[in-house]
């Protein structure tokens, strides 16, 4: 079972980084893999049942983030 989200704000990717590490750390999800170049950054988070695939970027003037979470 698999979701996926595409999020678009005018932030920063850096900014939306931070965010998503914050927002996925406090709720007890583990970063496995942060990946920083110069075409954006991909997370991947784990939790008990569950893996979240984020890649965040800046596209056509603003950020956009692809968010893919997996149930195992």
């Amino acid at each position: 079972d698999s979701t996926v989200a595409l999020i678009s704000n005018n932030s920063s990717v850096s900014t939306n980084t931070a965010y998503y590490q914050s927002y996925y750390t406090i709720r007890g999800w583990t970063n496995d893999t942060t990946h920083v170049d110069k075409s954006g950054t991909t997370l991947v988070f784990r939790n008990s049942s569950q893996e979240a695939n984020l890649v965040i970027k800046e596209l056509f003037g603003a950020t956009q983030i692809v968010i893919n979470t997996v149930e195992r």
